[in-house]
């Protein structure tokens, strides 16, 4: 028999809206990162220790207890019950056993600016962070040991963000690109050698914000000034697909090998159905200005999507965005 998780929150009031009205209080914090375990169950985190649950799929959130008041940069759930979080300061990583019920420190040897977590399973996780900092795990994170990178240059880079397909295939991205096919042994440098030599300046120039990919393949990248990045060879050789101009990306996330987005600065939302080819514009921000970007016009942090039709969106202003119909529309959930 499978344990019942009960959910004890504090229930935060809700602020809906369409696509025309926009106006919402905000909060005081910044959401910086969303996942869902199913189509019901999810969680955000942010500054200030915020973490947020929901169990009907975003129509009421509740605020959970996480024990800190540091920063959380970032979440992952592998189901309703476990999940971990990390934060920018004091090395924080937390993890949970009951769906956020509590949630409980590990130990990280004191490393500070934790910035991205990816789990694949409830025991093979990898933090990456400032100064080249690459954590991995094989117990769900009660330990933690640092992995390396095999490239001098750039040991000390700013990782930003890390995502793995399975226990062996993994990538980070920030001030460097950088892939492992032997579970993190081995970390090599993706960036300065294989970068199409047409593009190089204009990718060495941007910050790689996100890295997502879908199989050991294909992957996408969001960066600065509305830059995409594809790789179909695993990340050996990464091109631009669109170089636009436009506001920072700081989230990219891919269901398949056609349908993605991609969530920004004041309020940017891109779609695309054929794999990056062509990206649209799905948050055209109607309505009026605000110097404090709530709502529509948040600045995003993050992007997470359950199928094609389902997804999330959180940031600045403790904004969360949710859409039905793939992104067709947008609503504001909080």
């Amino acid at each position: 028999m499978k344990p019942v998780v009960i959910f004890l929150c504090m229930i935060v009031p809700l602020k809906f809206a369409n696509a025309t009205q926009n106006r919402n209080s905000g909060g005081q914090f910044i959401l910086n990162s969303v996942h869902f375990s199913d189509a019901k169950h999810g969680w955000a985190v942010g500054d200030g220790g915020l973490v947020l649950s929901t169990v009907d799929g975003g129509a009421t959130w509740c605020s959970q207890n996480s024990g800190t008041t540091d920063d959380l940069e970032s979440v992952t759930f592998v189901d309703n019950r476990h999940g971990w979080t990390v934060g920018f300061e004091n090395g924080t990583i937390l993890y949970t056993r009951d769906g956020g019920v509590t949630w409980q420190r590990s130990i990280s040897g004191g490393l500070n600016g934790l910035s991205s977590v990816s789990f694949v399973d409830s025991l093979h996780g990898w933090i990456v962070g400032e100064h080249g900092v690459i954590l991995a795990t094989g117990d769900g994170g009660l330990n933690w040991h640092l992995q390396s990178i095999n490239s001098e240059p750039f040991r000390s880079a700013w990782l930003m963000s890390t995502h793995f397909v399975d226990t062996q295939h993994g990538w980070a991205s920030g001030e460097a690109l950088l892939a492992t096919s032997d579970g993190g042994r081995t970390w090599v440098d993706t960036q300065a050698k294989n970068v199409d030599p047409t593009n190089r300046a204009l990718v060495l120039s941007m910050v790689t914000n996100s890295v997502y990919f879908v199989d050991v393949k294909h992957g996408w990248i969001a960066a600065s000034s509305g830059l995409i990045l594809i790789a179909t060879d695993g990340g050996t050789n990464w091109r631009p697909q669109r170089n636009s101009g436009g506001d920072n990306l700081n989230s990219v996330y891919f269901k398949d090998l056609k349908r993605g987005w991609a969530v920004g600065n004041n309020g940017t939302i891109l779609g695309t159905t054929d794999g990056g080819t062509t990206w649209v514009v799905q948050n055209s921000r109607i309505g009026p200005s605000y110097g404090t970007h709530i709502g529509l016009g948040a600045h995003l942090r993050s992007i997470f999507c359950w199928d094609n039709q389902n997804c999330w969106a959180v940031g600045s202003a403790e904004s969360i965005l949710s859409t039905t119909d793939g992104g067709t529309t947008w609503h504001i959930q909080h």
